[in-house]
């Protein structure tokens, strides 16, 4: 039996046997685009076999040029780092070349299939934390403004807490998505923060409501199942405080720009309850009325209950999960 380490991007660096005193069989390194620095290396009196390097993907040498195949397509890394073939979902993006590799920026971003880039590629993540920082800066010396700045120091603690944390958080666009969402990739060992784009001219709106999830996640509130389908951790109140947290970074600025913006069901500016999840007869929208009405967070019960969840098998991720297993 073998073991496969990997890195941030779920590149194998390493191959370890599991048997006894056996260690490390291989070691990879690679230049940014997957060229290996150099052949795999095997320990001494050690071989391995494996050919799945950069990306998880397998490396072949044809004719003296080195190829990896991504699936949809195969990628050189050797010469000129690019695809062998076109895009078949170019014209997604019709500002760049069909042929390169992860929008041109591989240490950023990933291209695990070879037809979606996967990451940040509008590099939202950092202007949503320049407007956070901005919006605070701003209302500086506003006194009617005082709770609605310490929200807004709370959202950019939150952020330096996700980019400090051992855990690895990825944020990504996805463009092809209806939704946001949130979920656990095992082969990195990462949280993928999925984002979209409703409006342009409140772009942050779905970014600040999944990263609120990924904080309650880091906060021991959120869990998600591998199969997509509800954690136990996940209740009405993650919805609820997510929604308030969108509506409260669009609408928080406009208010004390010009005092003219959305306000929710009980009159209040900037700030909504509950109400934003139901119809006028208090039905829940979406499939958010299954949700458990008590919060839900880790504590001994729960954590106990996860670990069984998990006896046979890795069912549900939460944070610190792999400490707990049985």
């Amino acid at each position: 039996t073998c073991y496969y380490i990997k890195d941030y991007q779920g590149n194998n660096i390493a191959v370890v046997s599991g048997a006894a005193a056996a260690g490390k069989t291989q070691s990879t390194t690679y230049y940014p685009y997957g060229e290996p620095h150099r052949r795999p290396a095997s320990s001494p009196g050690r071989s391995s076999d494996n050919r799945y390097l950069f990306g998880d993907k397998e490396y072949t040498d044809y004719d003296g040029e080195s190829q990896l195949d991504f699936g949809a397509r195969h990628l050189a890394p050797s010469v000129i780092p690019h695809f062998t073939t076109m895009d078949p979902l170019c014209e997604e993006r019709p500002d760049e070349s069909p042929y390169i590799f992860a929008a041109a920026n591989p240490v950023m971003f990933t291209d695990p299939t070879g037809c979606i880039v996967e990451g940040d590629t509008t590099g939202l993540f950092k202007d949503y934390q320049v407007k956070l920082q901005s919006d605070y800066d701003f209302l500086k010396g506003n006194s009617e403004a005082i709770e609605y700045r310490r929200f807004l120091k709370t959202q950019l603690n939150h952020i330096s807490r996700l980019k400090e944390s051992s855990q690895l958080y990825i944020i990504n666009h996805d463009r092809n998505a209806d939704a946001g969402s949130i979920t656990y990739d095992s082969n990195k060992d990462a949280v993928i923060v999925n984002f979209v784009i409703k409006d342009n001219n409140n772009k942050y709106e779905n970014l600040s409501h999944e990263l609120n999830h990924a904080w309650q996640f880091e906060n021991g509130e959120l869990s998600i199942r591998n199969d997509g389908t509800r954690g136990l951790l996940y209740d009405i109140y993650d919805e609820i405080e997510s929604f308030n947290v969108s509506h409260q970074i669009y609408h928080g600025i406009e208010y004390y720009n010009n005092h003219s913006s959305f306000k929710d069901g009980n009159d209040n500016y900037y700030k909504v309850t509950k109400q934003i999840l139901q119809d006028s007869n208090g039905i829940y929208y979406r499939d958010y009325g299954g949700l458990p009405t008590k919060k839900h967070s880790l504590n001994r019960k729960t954590r106990n209950m996860l670990r069984q969840l998990n006896s046979n098998g890795v069912v549900e991720y939460y944070i610190n999960w792999k400490k707990y297993l049985p």
